[in-house]
């Protein structure tokens, strides 16, 4: 993730840095997942859900205490190892 900011906006909130840099940091979530692509067969697609809650809320869940994300990788060939893929999530 790249933050673009324009230096008028950067020498207009310096003396508000804290300020300035709520509006450009976002917190996000990175997980990973490890898979064994198996020995034989032919490459294939393979489709990942990576999904989570807060613990210790209290009352209804809001949207930021939960996700549910799903990547696709393809191309994956029987063989070649283990494989990672990394999500990163963000707005929890």
């Amino acid at each position: 993730m790249h933050a673009v900011v324009s230096a008028s906006a950067a020498s207009a909130t310096c003396a508000g840095t804290d300020e300035w840099a709520a509006t450009v940091v976002q917190e996000v979530l990175a997980a990973t997942c490890w898979f064994d692509p198996g020995e034989r067969g032919k490459p294939y697609t393979a489709s990942i859900k990576f999904s989570g809650r807060r613990l210790g809320i209290a009352g209804k869940p809001q949207p930021g205490d939960y996700f549910s994300q799903v990547e696709t990788v393809e191309g994956v060939v029987p063989g070649s190892g283990p494989l990672a893929l990394t999500t990163r999530v963000s707005g929890i």
